[in-house]
């Protein structure tokens, strides 16, 4: 099982990992066999309960990527769902640790859904922060984010629009339950 993985690393502190143009940055990537692979995300409390698994429930999050450096930066800042919930649960980055799982460019794609597939087949999803997704699971972290940049009056719009939604749904299950 998972044998796109060519090499991976230990869990690597968050704040350790250089994410920018620099030599420090340029010699640790130098290391790596390759740009491409799936990298874990995890808080620093269930690292001793995870160690060496690549399929774990509390692996915070699973991704892919085929630039390891540009990925890094995204999550160190909010540029990336999992950097956008990070900053949300208040964690700095040295509580968050990564592991990369380096593979071919063309399997890094299918390394991930390969442990997404597993992790939801032993826990029930993909993996632990579910909010940290940009997709569908992590709307109400986006959410909290675009309300943090309103004003008051986009604060009022978007009051308005939740309590038609709101309104609606209770219409409709209302309804549903009559019958």
């Amino acid at each position: 099982m998972f044998d796109q993985i060519k090499e991976s690393t230990d869990w690597i502190c968050l704040a350790d990992v250089p994410s920018s143009q620099t030599q420090l940055a340029e010699a640790f990537w130098s290391e790596a066999y390759s740009s491409a692979g799936v990298y874990l995300v995890a808080h620093r409390k269930d690292i001793g309960v995870i160690g060496s698994e690549v399929s774990n429930k509390d692996i915070g999050y699973v991704g892919y990527t085929t630039n390891n450096k540009y990925r890094v930066y995204s999550l160190r800042t909010t540029g990336h769902g999992c950097g956008r919930y990070i900053r949300q649960q208040g964690w700095s980055l040295n509580d968050v640790y990564i592991r990369f799982l380096y593979t071919d460019e063309a399997d890094a794609s299918s390394l991930e859904k390969d442990i997404f597939n597993e992790n939801f087949k032993n826990f029930g999803k993909r993996f632990a922060w579910s909010a940290a997704s940009s997709g569908n699971d992590g709307k109400t972290s986006q959410i909290e984010a675009l309300v943090e940049k309103c004003n008051i009056d986009e604060l009022g719009e978007v009051y308005d629009l939740i309590d038609n939604r709101l309104k609606t749904l209770l219409l409709q299950k209302y309804l549903a339950d009559r019958c």
